[in-house]
């Protein structure tokens, strides 16, 4: 029986100096992964177990370019993540994730005109806090109810030119064709700042009015293409086009000039084209007597 329990404390002794060695044969760190901001330390701490903590430690980075380390401190440099390896005795190894993440942007804004004239570009800027974050941005157009993407185009470096302006009452009245230019930032994709842009034409100072075959006397069976040259060339194209005798000739919203059916009034009418912002352009059209 004695020697039963010899035997036992024997095996005993032998696992609790085994749990002792496996409890202090421990090397890692002391976090499994951590996040830091580019441009922020951390210390990589390890934990020793057995080793002293002047032992010599390699470290090895699964990639470049996302940390760089003195020692066991890392420095986020770029986005990304990166697994640190540390090595004692040339055998015992232990990672740690390391993600580096942009500082996030609190808040973004345009600045621009309220305005653009079409054949008149402007530049669009960013501003963003903290200053120090970069204010590189995709540049869009939102298309909605509130905004007519097809108003205007925006370049990648923010130059804005507008394509339509005004061409109703109700938008000239507004100030012009409104659009709603988006910047979303590089960096921190999820951020993304609006401003609403109003689209104008340039302010028509001439139309004049002519055929497309120079002609301004028709029979009654004819018709005439009038052909309208609006200046400047920005201008708003939109014509509104009246005849002052509609029993004489009538025209078309396209400018097209015919004789009513069964009309004998053979004289001359003026027919006029008015642009959206009120100037106007006229020609005679004179209806020949078929008799005659």
């Amino acid at each position: 029986m004695k020697k039963l329990n010899i035997f036992l404390i024997t095996i005993l002794g032998f696992l609790l100096v085994g749990c002792k060695a496996t409890d202090i044969d421990v090397f890692r760190f002391v976090n499994h992964e951590i996040t830091i901001q580019v441009g922020d330390d951390a210390v990589l701490n390890l934990i020793y177990g057995e080793y002293d903590a002047d032992d010599e430690v390699t470290y090895t980075l699964s990639k470049e370019g996302i940390i760089v380390l003195f020692g066991n401190t890392a420095t986020g440099i770029a986005p990304g993540e990166v697994t640190v390896t540390a090595t004692i005795d040339g055998i015992k190894k232990t990672n740690i994730i390391v993600t580096v993440i942009n500082e996030p942007i609190n808040s973004m804004s345009i600045s621009s005109a309220a305005f653009v004239t079409v054949g008149t570009p402007i530049q669009l800027a960013v501003s963003v806090l903290p200053s120090h974050l970069s204010n590189e941005v995709t540049w869009s157009i939102e298309d909605s109810v509130q905004s007519d993407v097809e108003a205007a185009t925006v370049s990648p470096s923010g130059l804005l030119s507008g394509v339509i302006g005004a061409t109703t009452k109700a938008e000239l009245t507004a100030g012009g064709k409104q659009i709603v230019v988006v910047a979303t930032s590089k960096v921190d994709p999820l951020m993304s700042v609006k401003k609403t842009i109003l689209v104008k034409y340039q302010p028509t100072t001439k139309v004049t009015l002519s055929t497309a075959g120079g002609k301004t006397t028709m029979g009654v069976t004819d018709t005439l293409q009038l052909v309208a040259t609006i200046l400047p060339a920005h201008a708003c194209p939109v014509l509104t086009y009246t005849s002052s005798n509609t029993s004489v000739v009538t025209v078309s919203n396209t400018g097209l000039v015919s004789v009513p059916e069964n009309s004998t009034n053979y004289k001359t009418t003026t027919i006029t084209a008015t642009s959206l912002d009120n100037v106007v352009g006229t020609i005679d059209i004179t209806v020949l007597d078929p008799n005659a």
